[in-house]
């Protein structure tokens, strides 16, 4: 693997170095809602938020850089045991923004514009799980009506002409046992004015892998990039950014693309135990594990498929073997992005032992603020 390490990256004003200021949505789950309806016009409502106490004040001047992802799941094709709410064939448009805000209002001053993607539903092209992924950056001309006490609030909305009462979107993924959740994440950096911010730059676009085994049953977790951080220091900032994409064009179903970005002890893990549970916010966990059915024919997910994750991480303890001690040897410590797939759909000829999804390209990167400068 090879990795690059740029020079000094100036993001915002003259002044000494620092570190962002972050706002991260450590709750488990982060979901506020297990569904919304799906209505002519869409109903927006707040899905995760970073409260105030969190994020701190936002003034004029600032930049905020925020980072969301949130899985949602169209459901009821057929009265089955998973069915939530009332049955629907359309595919609904999803659209999700970012607001600061009082409280989880869903008005406020944007951070960036909307996302939104077509969440298929009809077969054999149905996404049924989509994932809105959204990186946004907004300098504040004036002070924020919600301050000095701002909320980052990710808000959402399901929209269709031929929507009915009853008609409701997942915020997860409808399973026969319930609604899976944890499948979001929030946070955001702000950066005042007068400060220098001036982050050591990695990043790689080498693939640990060509191709991922696709699995009947479920994801089998395969790491396609990876970067090693040496000597993570408590009270550094990471914004970690990664991007993968696949394709199953030359498969005769869809498959259900997964991912996750972690922090692991070992290169190519998906195991954040041991020294990453307690050096860096969410114990390790940078992004949720959420995903999409990609599908071979049009769909909001249509082969090649694009798989985005991003966050912010704050190092809240030394990287060494005793973390919550400050004691041992430092442990070089890894963020590494893994995907999975599983078959989805096979009305001809279904998965057979080696079956695998291609892996086009993967890329990751991290800016690292370090207290004083790199």
């Amino acid at each position: 693997m090879v990795i690059f390490a740029a020079s000094a990256v100036s993001l915002a004003w003259a002044g000494s170095a620092s570190v962002p200021r972050t706002g991260i949505n450590q709750k488990k789950p982060p979901e506020l809602e297990k569904t919304i309806p799906i209505s002519k016009q869409g109903t927006p409502k707040t899905i995760v938020q970073v409260k105030a106490d969190d994020l701190g004040p936002v003034k004029d001047g600032d930049l905020v850089e925020a980072f969301s992802e949130v899985e949602v799941s169209t459901t009821c094709l057929a009265p089955i045991p998973k069915c939530v709410g009332k049955i629907y064939r359309f595919s609904p448009k999803v659209e999700a923004w970012l607001v600061l805000a009082d409280g989880a209002g869903r008005n406020g001053t944007p951070i960036g514009g909307p996302e939104r993607v077509t969440c298929a539903q009809d077969l054999p092209n149905r996404n049924h799980h989509c994932v809105l992924s959204l990186h946004r950056t907004q300098v504040m001309r004036g002070t924020p009506a919600c301050a000095p006490s701002c909320s980052l609030n990710l808000v959402l909305k399901a929209y269709h002409p031929n929507a009915a009462k009853g008609n409701l979107l997942v915020i997860g993924a409808d399973r026969d046992t319930g609604i899976a959740q944890d499948r979001a994440t929030l946070s955001a950096g702000v950066f005042e004015p007068g400060k220098t911010y001036e982050p050591k730059v990695e990043k790689t676009t080498d693939r640990i892998v060509r191709s991922v085994p696709i699995d009947p049953d479920d994801t089998h977790e395969v790491t396609v990039a990876s970067i090693r951080l040496d000597r993570l220091t408590q009270g550094e900032v990471l914004a970690i950014e990664g991007r993968m994409v696949s394709s199953i064009g030359h498969l005769p179903y869809n498959a259900l693309t997964q991912g996750q970005i972690v922090i692991s002890e070992k290169r190519a893990s998906s195991n954040n135990l041991g020294v990453p549970l307690s050096v860096a916010t969410r114990n390790g966990l940078v992004t949720a594990k959420n995903g999409f059915n990609c599908t071979q024919g049009q769909s909001g997910y249509t082969t090649p498929c694009a798989l985005e994750k991003s966050a912010f991480v704050r190092i809240i303890a030394n990287s060494r073997r005793h973390p919550n001690h400050d004691e041992g040897a430092w442990v070089p410590l890894y963020v590494n992005f893994f995907v999975g797939f599983q078959q989805e759909y096979a009305p001809g000829r279904p998965w057979q032992p080696g079956d695998k999804a291609k892996i086009k390209s993967a890329k990751l990167e991290i800016r690292r603020y370090t207290p004083g400068g790199p």
